[in-house]
């Protein structure tokens, strides 16, 4: 038996086919139609109907519409109807006025009919609005009782829906009604904000830059929380259906916002007021409602149900242990809703299946992908492992067009029709707005990470299907956020989207490659789209990448890359521009140098670590933490103004997304410019051989202090993994630099002794400073030594010989140099004859790469260093040949967040 949803009352339009009980197709009509929202919510266009997503249903299924048995339409006309009666402040022949009322009650009848005129032959039936959104949460979910909780702009006359789901009945609770409205609030403030009544979204990724308790009094005079789960607001001041503002601006004194004004620090606290107001709302919802059904299962749909920050508030706030949120929650779930309200509470069908993901929508054969790419005229090719080619190109920075599979039934791209980028890349979102999303550069984008790792770098308190969907925001895990800035949100939290093999293998194959790689389980993931619904049919998504600057598109098993295409974008800009040679400009590159020594002047005089993107820091504070008078820290603030790193804001500076990366990456510029500064300033006299030469000019203790940094703010989590994970008693680190990694492992492997070895004098002062400062003299020693004169070493602490795992980092490459690798590694298997585990990391040579293409940061600095110094630099395969070939077996390869850096666990044989 086939049953057809509709929903087509307001916005969202969308159509479902179910059979049997089971989904066949779900789509919203703008992803058809391409026409945003698939129509204007408006009372003068009730009877229009989303046929492009009924007739894909029907298509889908191969039937007709007089196939179909039933049809579920989630609006109620006659109680819409009672809103004519309201006493309201409304727009003539608007929404709640007598004539706009009647209009739209006039017009939705006609649906039954024109349904009829298209063939249907079945049963017809109105289903009310709030209990379609209900029914799409509960049916679909895995719980057979739940507490469902639907909170919504309007349905007929109600905003929120309590009620409890068991088997096939659905028994309401309770009715908040108009104008006591969630939806309508964040409509409306969205709208004082300078925003549409569409982007509560851009409100809520406002909100966690505000302060919420200036303007928290003023909401609690908006709202109020009564007994028994309910709420209400003062309609007579939020004026929902005028475009009035005036008690608003009154209560908060300040005026609305136009669009495109600036957005001040009031405009941030406002919308961080409204999500608190929000989470405590649906706290005290969910809190009740878990009293009055005693259910340990709750479902929620409705528009507001898509504020990740406030569900995951309220469900870990509340005794209830699981949590389904419909993926669709917003107006196109109700389609969903209506169709399974037929089927079970209407016509009692007992039996129920679970959707355990979203991917109902259009999906595409390889032969009609083809098809599209032949007829766009682009240069493809089809590639065997498509994941594999995907991470690889996104983990070297590029943006890539994720287009497989069926499309996500809902808001949100899932891994089907996605944008993937690089969460490492703190300027990724900058880079993301302005080549293809050009949004608001205050919104934040979203990691979608593999499900059996999301609880290492998230705090996840109660696990649930949910966070498939993108529906529930976590805090990200302090020790792991650093390393990926790209997709945690200024308030430390991140809207994730947990992938599991079992129901997208292949996105979660992309993801697993690109862990392989970078060591991190995650990509940024965004929607494929630019200002326009998100793309559906392979024609979509090949106009999409031609008329922006996304690098490449895997598309099916093809491959598009934005670098082999010629001609133009759709806006006239050269396809080849930012990546044919000449990408960077004589003003880049010398505002780069000048960049480079600035923020190792900031870093030195420990400004930097003094600065917040968020809270700012005037200028005699920093001077404060510099030590040294304002006027003299002045121009070098000015100058990092200029060149983006920092940013004017409340009479002090803030970092920039830009200025993140920096503090994040700033030990590459202590090594560069502090460590190797003089041989780049040398570089012509040491082209023709002059004095001096060319090791003399290396700052050690730079280098040792760059290295540091570099480990701690982008490599420490996964080493120390790597190393707690390690059965030892004592180890060697052979160029431990000042110590810092010697002593991080010692601390956290409770009774490990280690023993460390440097070249530098200076690194070996350091070294030792730091181990005294942190106790650890009684188990760590560091001593200056040649790590290739195994007798120096020996003399100098006889107890190595006694060591059980020994590492190295960043030095193989100079002993391979010095004789052939497998020589080195069966001397330092002989040096070392207790040793069962060896743990080597190195930088390796940049792969080969075309001529103006940015190579990643620090590699390009690091080949040419030691070009200059006559040193090779290798590959990780020559590696895996040389262990072999001391027969010594690799267990294990890690990426370590530096482009093309590793760390190979290695067993003596």
């Amino acid at each position: 038996m086939y049953v057809l949803g509709i929903n087509a009352a307001y916005h969202e339009s969308a159509a479902c086919l179910v059979q049997d009980g089971q989904i066949v197709a779900a789509i919203e009509e703008e992803r058809l139609s391409r026409r945003k929202h698939g129509k204007d919510a408006e009372p003068s266009n009730g009877q229009v109907l989303p046929l492009l997503a009924i007739q894909h249903c029907l298509d889908v299924a191969g039937i007709k519409l007089g196939d179909v048995s039933w049809v579920g339409y989630s609006l109620e006309p006659r109680a819409r109807l009672q809103n004519k009666h309201f006493s309201d402040r409304v727009v003539p022949g608007g929404w709640g006025s007598a004539a706009g009322e009647q209009l739209f009650f006039d017009l939705v009848q006609r649906v039954p009919a024109e349904l009829l005129s298209m063939g249907m032959t079945g049963e017809f039936k109105w289903v009310g609005h709030h209990l379609a959104h209900a029914a799409s949460a509960f049916y679909p979910s895995p719980f057979q009782e739940a507490a469902v909780l639907c909170i919504d702009g309007i349905g007929e006359t109600g905003s929120t829906l309590f009620t409890y789901g068991r088997g096939a009945r659905m028994d309401v609770l309770d009715e908040i009604a108009y104008p006591s409205s969630l939806g309508f609030l964040w409509e409306k403030f969205s709208k004082f904000l300078g925003f549409s009544d569409y982007d509560a979204c851009k409100v809520m990724g406002l909100a966690s830059y505000g302060d919420p308790a200036k303007y928290l009094r003023p909401f609690e005079r908006l709202l109020t929380l009564e007994p028994e789960g309910r709420f209400a607001l003062d309609g007579e001041a939020l004026r929902f259906r005028v475009e009035d503002y005036v008690p608003i601006e009154a209560m908060f004194g300040i005026s609305r916002r136009k669009k495109g004004d600036p957005i001040l620090a009031a405009h941030e606290d406002i919308a961080a007021a409204l999500q608190e107001i929000t989470n405590r709302t649906l706290t005290h919802m969910v809190g009740h409602l878990a009293k009055r059904t005693g259910s340990k299962n709750l479902c929620m749909a409705g528009g507001v149900a898509l504020n990740c920050v406030a569900n995951r508030i309220a469900f870990e706030a509340s005794p209830f242990e699981r949590l389904y949120v419909q993926p669709a929650a917003h107006d196109a779930g109700t389609a969903l809703g209506a169709a399974l309200y037929v089927r079970h509470a209407m016509l009692g069908h007992q039996e129920r299946f679970p959707a355990p993901h979203p991917y109902a929508g259009p999906r595409f054969d390889d032969a009609a992908i083809e098809r599209a790419l032949v007829a766009a005229d682009v240069v493809y090719e089809r590639v065997p492992d498509i994941e594999r080619k995907a991470a690889e190109l996104i983990a070297a920075g590029n943006i890539v067009g994720w287009f497989q599979g069926a499309m996500e039934f809902g808001p949100r791209a899932l891994g089907n029709r996605s944008l993937l980028a690089d969460p490492r890349n703190p300027s990724m979102k900058r880079i993301l707005n302005d080549r293809v999303k050009h949004r608001e550069e205050f919104r934040p984008f979203a990691p979608s990470v593999l499900a059996e790792e999301a609880g290492q770098w998230f705090c996840i308190e109660k696990s649930t299907p949910t966070s498939d969907f993108m529906l529930l925001a976590y805090p990200a895990r302090p020790e792991r956020k650093d390393s990926i800035p790209a997709v945690v949100h200024v308030d430390a939290t991140s809207r994730i989207q947990t992938v599991r093999a079992e129901t997208n293998p292949r996105y979660h194959k992309l993801i697993s490659a690109f862990r392989e790689i970078t060591g991190v389980p995650m990509v940024l993931n965004t929607s494929f789209n630019d200002n326009e619904p998100i793309v559906c049919t392979p024609e979509d998504a090949v106009a999409t990448f031609k008329g922006t600057r996304i690098d490449a598109l895997a598309i099916g098993n093809f491959l598009v890359e934005a670098r082999r295409q010629s001609g133009k974008t759709a806006d006239g800009a050269s396809r080849e521009a930012p990546v044919v040679p000449g990408g960077m400009s004589a003003a880049d590159l010398f505002n780069g140098f000048v960049g480079a020594n600035v923020i190792r002047a900031l870093q030195h005089l420990d400004v930097l670590d003094a600065l917040d993107p968020v809270v700012p820091a005037d200028v005699d504070a920093l001077s404060r933490a510099a030590g040294v008078a304002a006027e003299r820290i002045t121009p070098l603030l000015a100058a990092a103004t200029s060149l983006g790193i920092l940013a004017p804001r409340g009479g002090g500076y803030v970092l920039t997304s830009t200025g993140v990366d920096v503090r994040q990456h700033v030990g590459f510029f202590i090594w560069a410019v502090g460590g190797y500064g003089r041989m780049f300033a040398e570089l012509g006299a040491l082209a023709r051989s002059s004095e001096p030469r060319p090791m003399d000019l290396i700052d050690r203790g730079d280098v040792a202090l760059g290295s540091d940094l570099c480990n701690t703010r982008l490599m420490r989590q996964t080493i120390l993994d790597a190393f707690v994970a390690q059965d030892f008693s004592m180890m060697v680190d052979l160029g431990c630099g000042n110590a810092g990694r010697l002593i991080d492992i010692c601390t956290a492997k409770a009774g490990v002794r280690g023993i460390g070895f440097d070249l530098s004098a200076v690194a070996v002062a350091l070294a030792k400073n730091n181990v005294a400062a942190r106790g650890l003299s009684d188990r760590v020693g560091v001593h200056q030594a040649n790590v290739l004169d195994m007798q120096q070493l020996e003399e100098l602490a006889p107890e190595i010989r006694k060591a059980d795992l020994v590492t190295s980092f960043m030095m193989l490459h100079d002993l391979f140099n010095a004789a052939p690798p497998a020589v080195v590694l069966q001397g330092i298997r002989r040096g070392f004859p207790a040793a069962r585990r060896f743990l080597f990391a190195d930088t390796f040579r940049m792969p080969e790469g075309e001529a103006g293409v940015r190579p990643p940061i620090f590699n390009l600095g690091f080949q040419l260093t030691h070009s200059v110094m006559a040193l090779d630099l290798f590959t990780p395969a020559l590696y895996r040949e040389a262990f072999e070939a001391a027969d010594m077996r690799l267990r294990q390869q890690i990426a370590l967040g530096v482009p093309n850096t590793y760390l190979f666990v290695v067993d003596a044989a």
